[in-house]
């Protein structure tokens, strides 16, 4: 593979796995709540989709704590024998690990503690196959969208993730990345990024930018704002094609 292709093979590989319903994800962790049904639902679904997982079932809130750092997916039912749901979930909050909390409950009172330890979902019991996999393919889509990324030696050998970046810009035949926290001199031109972003919400508003429409804030006839208060200018629609 050719160096300069790197980045945009990535991003059609990634997003050929998503149109296929194939994410892989390195684990997957469940919090047992006396209900093999649950996980029985939860396994359904990502078999369904060709997703290679790994479920974990903790009967101790101990145990969860302690491994909590190693799943992206935690499945915690909120009547668990040695202490509560909503608690371990707060806990696990305060560690600034990165997943997604799902809440799983026969009980509706605790839905709005489910908003207060920012739940992804809130199940209740017994949970709809259908309305489970609805849910969770939104999920699965809201996961691609955040976690892709460039890795392209010659923009900049870090990552950078694609709900990071505002705005394509060229200008003087040089085309710049604009992150919500540096800006990238790439060697490319705007064409060329605007293949490789075009799977995701990108809109060329003007000529010379081609903007990431999850970062607008505002916009009107003229001018549209990033929510990093950027300014960028909009072609009226009668002189752009």
């Amino acid at each position: 593979m050719k160096q300069p292709d790197f980045a945009k093979w990535y991003f059609y590989q990634l997003l050929k796995d998503y149109e296929g319903e194939q994410l892989y994800l390195n684990e997957l962790g469940y919090v047992y709540g006396n209900e093999e049904k649950t996980n029985e639902i939860v396994k359904k679904f990502f078999e369904s989709s060709n997703i290679d997982f790994e479920i974990r079932l903790f009967t101790s809130a101990r145990d969860l704590l302690n491994n909590a750092a190693s799943y992206q997916m935690i499945f915690l039912d909120i009547e668990l024998k040695d202490a509560n749901g909503i608690e371990i979930a707060k806990h696990i909050n305060h560690m600034n690990y990165e997943y997604k909390l799902f809440l799983v409950s026969g009980h509706t009172e605790y839905l709005k503690d489910g908003y207060k330890v920012k739940a992804e979902r809130y199940f209740t019991k017994p949970i709809d196959y259908n309305e489970f996999k609805i849910d969770m393919q939104e999920v699965i889509q809201d996961y691609i969208r955040n976690s892709s990324f460039i890795l392209d030696p010659k923009v900049v050998k870090q990552k950078i993730y694609i709900k990071d970046i505002l705005y394509v810009e060229i200008l003087a035949r040089k085309t710049y990345l604009h992150t919500k926290n540096k800006t990238y001199i790439t060697p490319y031109t705007l064409s060329y990024w605007k293949d490789v972003l075009q799977p995701y919400c990108f809109s060329q508003s003007h000529k010379a930018f081609y903007v990431n429409l999850q970062n607008v804030e505002d916009y009107n006839h003229q001018e549209s704002t990033t929510k990093h208060d950027t300014i960028i200018k909009i072609l009226q629609r009668s002189f752009y094609r």
